[in-house]
C-alpha cells in the first residue's frame, strides 16, 4: 500500500489469538515505513523513516497482579522552595502479568493543613508494562513542558522571581501526599513528601520597604516634635 504526500488510508488489520494463550497482557507493535529514495551516484546516502502502533492486548482468565510504588519525591530531591512551579516525581513497577493504569492524586497541603492543590497523578493514564517500571510526573503551578527528571524553569533575575513570589504567594511547611490505585483488584499505594516554600526575595524586598519607611517615619516625627515645641508659647514662671 502506498499512501500519497498529504493524505490517509485506513489500514485494516486482525489478530488471531490461539487456542492456548496464556492469560494476561500480550504486545504487538505494527510498523509503517517510508521506501527510501535511490541514491544518486556513489558516495550518496539515501534515508527512509518508520513509525510503529503499539497494540495491547488482554486475555481474559486468572492473572495475577502484583507491583507497587518504588519512590515518590519532589525532582532532583529538592526540599526549599522560593516559588513556584514544584516538580513531582514517582515511580511504579508491575510484578503481575498484564498492563495496569495507576490513577489517584496528588493533594498538598499547606502549614494550617489547608488543601492548597490536588493534582491529578497520571493524566495521560500511562500504562506499566509487566516486568517493568516506569517514572511519572508532574507539576504544582506550571502547565508548560519540563524534561523529565529536571525541576522546572523558574523566572530569572532577582526582581523576575519576586514577581513570581507575589502573583503565586505560597510561604512556610507544606506536605505532598500521592495516593494511587490500579488493577481488577483495586491494590493501593500511597507516599509523602514534605518540602519548604521560602520566598525570601519577596520578603527581602518587603523588609528594605519596612526599614525605609521606619527611618522616614522616626525623621518625620522627630520634624514634627521639634515644630510643636517652636509653636508653643514660652510660659513664664509665676511672680
Amino acid at each position: 500500500m502506498v499512501v500519497e504526500s498529504g493524505k490517509q488510508s485506513v489500514v485494516p488489520f486482525s489478530i488471531a489469538i490461539p487456542q492456548n494463550a496464556e492469560p494476561g497482557g500480550h504486545f504487538a507493535a505494527i510498523f509503517f515505513g517510508s521506501q527510501p529514495p535511490g541514491a544518486q551516484g556513489s558516495g550518496q546516502v539515501s534515508v527512509g523513516g518508520k513509525i510503529g502502533v503499539l497494540v495491547l492486548l488482554t486475555v481474559s482468565g486468572s492473572v495475577s497482579e502484583g507491583g507497587g510504588l518504588l519512590d515518590f519525591n519532589t525532582n532532583n530531591n529538592q526540599r526549599f522552595f522560593s516559588t513556584l512551579p514544584v516538580g513531582f516525581s514517582w515511580r511504579v513497577n508491575n510484578t503481575g502479568g498484564d498492563r495496569i493504569v495507576p490513577r489517584g492524586d496528588i493533594k498538598i497541603k499547606n502549614t494550617l493543613q489547608f488543601t492548597s492543590a490536588t493534582l491529578e497523578a497520571n493524566k495521560a493514564e500511562g500504562s506499566v508494562l509487566p516486568g517493568s517500571a516506569r517514572k511519572f510526573e508532574a507539576v504544582w503551578g506550571n502547565k508548560s513542558p519540563v524534561i523529565s527528571g529536571e525541576q522546572p524553569e523558574s523566572p530569572k533575575g532577582f526582581f523576575a522571581m519576586a514577581g513570581s513570589e507575589l502573583s503565586n504567594f505560597h510561604f512556610g511547611w507544606y506536605s505532598a501526599k500521592l495516593n494511587l490505585n490500579w488493577g481488577l483488584s483495586n491494590q493501593t499505594s500511597n507516599a509523602s513528601y514534605s518540602f519548604f516554600v521560602i520566598p525570601w526575595q519577596l520578603l527581602l524586598i518587603i523588609l528594605v520597604i519596612l526599614v525605609i519607611v521606619w527611618f522616614i517615619g522616626k525623621i518625620a516625627l522627630k520634624r514634627y516634635n521639634r515644630y510643636i515645641i517652636g509653636r508653643a508659647p514660652a510660659q513664664m514662671p509665676p511672680q
